[in-house]
């Protein structure tokens, strides 16, 4: 089956993977962009598996506040890098944000789907290492920075 450059790039674009990665996933699939899809998700779960081994002594921890409420999370990750990353930050906020408005003591089926889905497409030992949601009182002052 001839694959199209452009259906590379689209899959690309929604998973993060790599060129090769989506072009031989959309060959192995006969061109079917969905169950490709799929098949990149269970090779990044594969490698990041392969990985969980590895120490996860990086991260970032990750702060929002409301009138009231206050949410901390602390993700890990295996390095440096990826704590720069942008997907990374990106899911770190996101799981803030469900912390905070759901006044989460721990971690939710969702969370962790999130947190499984960015080390699928980043392939490193990551992990959700704490969180802790805060009521803030009508007389307290809560501030993050």
């Amino acid at each position: 089956m001839d694959i199209k450059a452009s259906d590379v790039k689209a899959l690309r674009a929604k998973t993060g993977a790599g060129m090769l990665d989506c072009k031989n996933a959309l060959v192995a699939t006969d061109g079917d962009f969905q169950q490709a899809e799929k098949k990149l998700k269970e090779l990044g779960l594969a490698a990041a598996a392969k990985r969980s081994g590895k120490a996860a002594n990086e991260g970032r921890v990750f702060s929002s506040v409301t009138d009231s409420r206050a949410a901390l999370v602390e993700l890990s990750c295996e390095t440096d890098f990826v704590a720069r990353n942008q997907a990374f930050i990106d899911v770190g906020t996101q799981v803030t944000q469900i912390v905070i408005e759901n006044a989460l003591e721990e971690a939710s089926d969702e969370i962790l789907a999130i947190v499984d889905d960015v080390k699928s497409k980043i392939k490193e030992n990551m992990g959700l290492k704490r969180l802790k949601s805060i009521t803030v009182e009508s007389n307290a002052v809560v501030a993050d920075y």
